[in-house]
């Protein structure tokens, strides 16, 4: 499995994290079942936008938990995950346009 092998759906020795392991399930699926084209790109970018929704909901959990130097830390983390989407956006509309 692909996207699989790029890291465990877990943390190291944790619990899988299900909500994305199925994010995961769902990229290798399209990356093996589209032919190299328009459409498994856009799907193979839709999966990765789901991912970094995951991470974004994830980072403002954390963030409503932490302290006030973490959550400095943590909303750093969650911009940069949401610059990378709007980017992610860009891609996919000029693919599609």
């Amino acid at each position: 499995m692909l996207f699989r092998s790029l890291g465990h759906a877990g943390g190291e020795g944790g619990p899988t994290n299900l909500w994305m392991a199925g994010i995961l399930d769902d990229a290798d699926r399209d990356a093996t079942s589209h032919q190299a084209g328009m459409i498994r790109d856009v799907a193979l970018i839709g999966a990765v936008r789901k991912a970094k929704a995951a991470e974004i909901v994830s980072l403002d959990t954390a963030i409503a938990l932490a302290d006030a130097q973490m959550a400095d830390m943590l909303k750093a983390l969650r911009e940069e995950a949401i610059a990378t989407d709007h980017q992610l956006r860009g891609l996919l509309e000029e693919l599609t346009n």
